[in-house]
């Protein structure tokens, strides 16, 4: 079994949980992310099962549909090879959730018994009831003239079993139970019509000559009906066709003597814009236009129509327009689009209703399609602008990577896809200062980091961390049952502490994989190189190799999305500084890291070189930063040994005499 397979046959609904997406209280199904108001607000809209062996989701509101590598990539934008890796990775691992039995999908029904099922059901209802005709036009705003053209009618208690006997007597049980126009109940084998135990608006989709294909259902509540239940139903299967499609065969021209075609979400909307005579297609959901859908659709108005994607304008909506347009636009079918007034978050049922004089929003040409590497300037300012409000206003969490020292995390803004460059001379404290801040982010906020050690030997590290933690000095003056306490307690601190130390070759091809393995296969969130100058990879010069290194690193910083830290001896020309205060051009062998960093941080110990400082005195500079400012401060280095610590000021009041 290939590494698809395996990701492809996992219990999708251990998948969904893992992702964050609720499941209905029998796990039979889920709320759609994308619309759902979730449990206690909306009706679970997402079904899942098995076919061929392998997983299936389908959502009955907004037509998303696909298997365990598309769930995965819809919810976390990730590519076919990252959704893999992250459904064989470490979240999945010995997940012990027990689910009811899946059950297969049935067959599809054949296309002329669907159509000879919804041409008879449909026909079998008769004309819309009165209520029916008030409720659309009060409540969406649907003439009576219109819905009569467009065959609407209304199902209830008393009328779904007349339509169920005639889609049996046209097609046969199986067929109308494989629709979902009947069920069998559970405790006989009478067969029932799941739509007449309350009051819907039934809505067919047409064909160009005029057959039923397919029937959607709008949920009605009348008087003291209880508000339960999914507001839409579809009968089974995916579904076939627009609403509204015959429209397309003559729409009305625009003045470039081509015509228009709107593209909305759902019937209703598409007959909101029908009765005012435009041209509109009703799309089933937003996830419903895949590609070979769009494919279809572009195909059938064969460059005399021009699409206008006009979906909704809540954030899905906009969403969507945008994937839609650039598909569309793809296929070379010169789409345009609808550009919504700032504050309106409805459909377009909601703005005729709100706007009596038939004013239309704007509809404006798309702009020139963008690489995923591009982006306008004004774009990057709105989305940038609005995150800081955002994130001001408690809306939003930081992406900022916090480090767990207070003063450090105020000055230095880490982010995600950062390359941390830590530069100082031999013996003066940069692999104790990147150690210190991995185990403060573990221990804080189980933050799992890989630690790559290239200088120093696995007995050397264990030697060091195990001071750190004990507070011991290079003389031990501690008694043998002292020591043995503190190394009791120095394993319990860290017994499970989320750090990876690898102590592997220099070689940089192979560094780059633990790196890239650490991350896909353990969650690891930071990395830590000591040190760059260590790697070892082709190159003509010394200065070339350490270029190429920089350069690897900060490409997979990119690629991974998790801060690198790297260490960085600096050369001896700050030795020979009056003030020692170091500069970038110090940074050893290449000039090329400080290019490649966002980030730069000088290190040093001041009492190593001036015994009138204080010992415990750790200063750090950040010499360089792309998201914030450059600055300095002083951290705390226990004595004898231990930890670094944040500062602590103490001010005492003056003695008045």
């Amino acid at each position: 079994m290939t590494r698809l397979d395996d990701a492809l046959t996992r219990d999708i609904r251990g998948v969904a949980e893992t992702l964050g997406v609720a499941l209905s209280r029998n796990k039979r199904k889920a709320f759609c992310p994308e619309h759902s108001r979730g449990p206690g607000k909306g009706s679970p809209s997402v079904s899942f099962y098995v076919k061929g062996g392998k997983w299936k989701f389908k959502c009955h509101g907004c037509q998303k549909s696909g298997d365990n590598v598309d769930l995965v990539s819809w919810l976390t934008d990730r590519d076919v090879n990252q959704s893999v890796d992250w459904l064989m990775g470490p979240k999945l691992n010995g997940l012990k959730v027990v689910y009811p039995e899946a059950k297969e999908e049935p067959e599809a029904v054949p296309t002329q018994l669907r159509i000879a099922a919804c041409s008879s059901f449909l026909a079998a209802l008769g004309e819309m009831g009165e209520f029916g005709f008030e409720w659309l036009e009060k409540e969406r705003g649907i003439r009576r003239e219109t819905a009569s053209k467009y065959r609407l009618t209304d199902i209830s208690s008393g009328k779904a079993e007349d339509a169920l006997g005639a889609a049996i007597h046209a097609t046969s049980v199986d067929t109308c139970v494989k629709l979902g126009l009947a069920k069998r109940s559970a405790h006989s084998d009478k067969l029932y019509c799941p739509m007449g135990f309350a009051y819907f608006i039934a809505i067919p989709y047409l064909t160009d000559s005029g057959s039923v294909a397919h029937i959607q259902f709008r949920r009605v509540h009348r008087g003291d009906e209880k508000n339960d239940g999914p507001k839409y139903m579809h009968i089974r299967g995916a579904v076939p066709i627009p609403f509204n499609l015959p429209s397309t065969t003559a729409p009305p021209l625009g003045e470039d003597g081509r015509g228009r075609c709107f593209l909305v979400e759902g019937a209703l909307d598409a007959l909101s814009l029908a009765q005012i005579g435009l041209c509109a297609l009703g799309i089933p959901g937003v996830g419903w236009l895949n590609k070979n859908r769009s494919e279809s659709l572009v195909e059938r108005l064969m460059g005399h129509t021009r699409p206008v994607v006009a979906f909704d304008a809540d954030e899905a909506g906009k969403k969507a327009t945008s994937r839609i347009v650039d598909d569309l636009a793809a296929l070379g079918a010169d789409p345009l689009s609808v550009r919504w007034p700032e504050g309106f978050a409805g459909d377009w049922c909601d703005w005729f209703r709100a706007n009596k004089d038939g004013g239309a929003p704007e509809i404006r040409e798309p702009k020139v399609q963008l690489l995923e590497t591009e982006a306008w300037m004004g774009d990057l300012m709105r989305e940038g602008a609005q995150e800081i409000v955002d994130i001001a206003s408690g809306n939003k969490v930081s992406n900022q990577i916090l480090t767990g020292y207070s003063m450090l995390d105020k000055m230095l803004e880490l982010q995600p896809g950062d390359m941390v460059v830590v530069a100082a001379r031999p013996s003066v404290g940069k692999s104790h200062f990147v150690l210190s801040l991995l185990q403060r982010m573990a221990k804080r906020f189980s933050k799992t980091s890989l630690f790559v050690s290239l200088e120093m030997s696995r007995p050397s590290i264990t030697k060091r961390i195990a001071k750190a933690e004990m507070r011991l000095g290079l003389d031990v003056n501690k008694s043998g049952t002292s020591l043995a306490e503190s190394a009791k307690e120095a394993a319990r601190s860290f017994d499970g502490i989320p750090i990876l130390v690898d102590f592997g070759r220099p070689d940089l091809d192979r560094v780059l994989e633990s790196c890239t393995s650490g991350v896909r296969k353990h969650g690891v969130g930071i990395l830590a190189i000591d040190y760059l100058q260590l790697l070892r990879t082709k190159g003509r010069t010394r200065e070339q190799e350490v270029a190429a290194c920089s350069r690897s690193i900060k490409a997979m910083s990119n690629e991974l999305l998790v801060p690198v830290i790297t260490v960085v001896q600096m050369n001896r020309e700050i030795e020979h500084r009056a003030n020692r205060r170091p500069q970038m051009s110090d940074l050893r062998d290449s000039g090329q890291i400080e290019q490649d960093a966002d980030v730069i941080l000088f290190v040093d110990r001041p009492f190593a070189h001036d015994m009138n400082t204080s010992p415990t005195d750790f200063n750090v500079i950040i010499a360089k930063q792309r998201n914030g400012t450059t600055g300095s401060l002083t951290m705390h280095l226990p004595e004898p040994f231990g930890w670094l610590e944040d500062r602590e000021f103490r001010f005492t009041e003056r003695q008045v005499g």
